[in-house]
This record gives C-alpha cells, sequence and structure tokens, in this order.
C-alpha cells in the first residue's frame, strides 16, 4: 500500500462555529512513496522576521539512499509557510538528510532558542544514524540566523550533535524547555534501547544551553542529567512532549 501522508494546516474561520468543517489552508506532500512526511512536525522563528516557520521530517525518504531520510523546513510569511504555495521537496526553504542507508533523519524534530540569539534553532533525532558504533542513533543542531538555517543540513556541517555510544540504543527522540531557569533552552534526547545495567531499559539525556549554544558534541558522559527506567524492556523515552518549562517522559512495555 502507498502511503502518501500531507501536512495540512487548517484555518480555523469563523464558520466553524455554525457547524461547517475546517478549511485546509496550507499543506505539503513528500511526492515519494513511504516517505512518511509528517511523521513529525514541529515549528520555530528560524530567520527572526515574527513567522514562524513550518518543520516536517520524512524519516523514510530517499535521496538517494535507502531510507536515510530528511527534514524540510518552509519559512513563514504574511501569506502563510511559502508564501502561501502548497509544500514539497523542491521548494523547501531548508532541508536535511543523514546520507546514510537507513538513517531515518527526521524521526522526531523540534526547537528551541539554545544560544540566547533569539533565534530559534532546529533539532532533529535521526533513529539509526551512527557514528562509530551500529544503529546507535543521534541528534542534530543547526543554529537560527538572520538568514535563516544557512546551508542545507547534513550531519558534517551540524552546529552541535549528539551520539548515544552504544550499538542498538536509537538515540532519536528529541524535545526542548528552559529547565534551569536561565533563559536559555535546554535539549532533551531519548534512547529507548539503551542499555545501563539493564537490557533495553532506555535512557533520557538533557544538554544545557548558554551563551554560546549546547558546548561539546554531546554523549551520555557529557549529559547535565539524566534518567533511566531500572526494568528490562521498559523503553524509558518511547513517547516524550515539550512543555517549555518541565519535561514528561513516558514509559511502557511493547
Amino acid at each position: 500500500m502507498v502511503r502518501s501522508i500531507f501536512i495540512i494546516i487548517f484555518l480555523l474561520i469563523a464558520s466553524l462555529a455554525f457547524g461547517e468543517n475546517p478549511v485546509s489552508w496550507w499543506k505539503a506532500e513528500s511526492n515519494q512513496a513511504n516517505a512518511y512526511l509528517g511523521h513529525s512536525v514541529g515549528s520555530g522563528d528560524f530567520n527572526g522576521d515574527t513567522y514562524d516557520d513550518v518543520i516536517s521530517g520524512a524519516f523514510c525518504y530517499a535521496n538517494p539512499e535507502v531510507m536515510e531520510g530528511m527534514v524540510f523546513v518552509w519559512y513563514g510569511s504574511s501569506d502563510g509557510p511559502n508564501n502561501g504555495t502548497p509544500g514539497d521537496p523542491t521548494n523547501a526553504d531548508w532541508k536535511a538528510e543523514s546520507n546514510l542507508v537507513f538513517g531515518q533523519i527526521g524521526f522526531s524534530v523540534s526547537s528551541g532558542d539554545f544560544n540566547g540569539d533569539t533565534y530559534d534553532d532546529i533539532l532533529i533525532g535521526a533513529r539509526y544514524t551512527e557514528d562509530g558504533e551500529n544503529n546507535e542513533g543521534m541528534i542534530f543542531v543547526w543554529y537560527g540566523s538572520a538568514s535563516g538555517l544557512g546551508d542545507n543540513g547534513t550531519p558534517a556541517n551540524a552546529g552541535w550533535k549528539a551520539e548515544s555510544n552504544q550499538a542498538s540504543a536509537s538515540l532519536s527522540t528529541v524535545s526542548s524547555g528552559d529547565f534551569n531557569g536561565d533563559t536559555y533552552d535546554d535539549v532533551v534526547a531519548g534512547a529507548r534501547h539503551y542499555n545501563n545495567g539493564n537490557n533495553y531499559e532506555g535512557m533520557v539525556f538533557v544538554w544545557y544551553g548558554s551563551e554560546t549554544g549546547l558546548g561539546p558534541d554531546g554523549d551520555p558522559t557529557n549529559a547535565d542529567w539524566k534518567a533511566e527506567s531500572n526494568q528490562s524492556n521498559r523503553d524509558l523515552d518511547r513517547k516524550r512532549t515539550s512543555l517549555k518549562s518541565s519535561q514528561l517522559v513516558f514509559s511502557y512495555d511493547v
């Protein structure tokens, strides 16, 4: 079955109060079978023009590496995302890819201002991207600026990155919030299959933001905070949500 997933922004107009259906205002599609665009979505003002921009991940997109994944950003405007024109990979304002077969970048996306420069930064999880350990999972940040997110993203040009340093840990679920009240957003990421004494217990890691950003590239040894389930096969981090001032982490058996 061909799975075609669209991002749709609904403009809720006054007629909704009278029982009419919402109007589809803007949409984007991957134009590729089984790419799963819309699996992850988010927003942020990456170029500081006061308009929020749309992020979406297509974690199974091929370009050309099979299931390397891609993330697309369409900048906002007074006419909506992409100046009101429906989105597709050819007209995205910025994109990122893993350049690795089955890297699955875009499994999760988020944003936050990690260096306090008033521009939102993009945070992306890549479920099976690796840098030494098979399927370890990695997360990446590209910093925003007055001109946006800069060159299209690859692991090589990320402004910051973190890895699990453990095979099959799958560091890849991401969110953000200011957890220490210093006005800088912080990165939170989960590795659902991380082992730290218990098989597949999962772990969650936090790295704090600062005036200079997130500091050295991250790994479990330099995380500012971490949590684990202390139970085998609990997959701590499987679901997550961002509340900006607090973080909820769910764990359940599968």
